[in-house]
């Protein structure tokens, strides 16, 4: 849910995990709102300052782990192949 518009666009490349060459010009930057669903069944309420509105675009969210990580967010984005223990989701 878009909270605020900023004004701000960007160009943006290699978002498309199908076809990362592509690319988008003028993306509005926006502060938005987004619901996860954790695997415990709770709904977490994600507040995102300065992202990229990529509308229909794309299916999926991008987020920035490392502004996540500032803002006190354990992200465990190690491919699961590589984890000590690649069974557990």
């Amino acid at each position: 849910m878009i909270v605020e518009y900023t004004g701000k666009t960007c160009n943006v490349a290699g978002y498309n995990k199908n076809n990362p060459n592509d690319e988008l010009v003028d993306v509005p930057i926006i502060n938005a709102a987004t619901a996860y669903d954790a695997l415990t069944g709770q709904t977490n309420i994600l507040v995102l300052s300065q992202a990229l509105y990529l509308g229909n675009v794309i299916e999926y969210s991008l987020l920035c782990p490392n502004q996540m990580r500032y803002n006190s967010v354990i992200i465990d984005d190690v491919p699961r192949h590589l984890a000590p223990d690649p069974t557990i989701p």
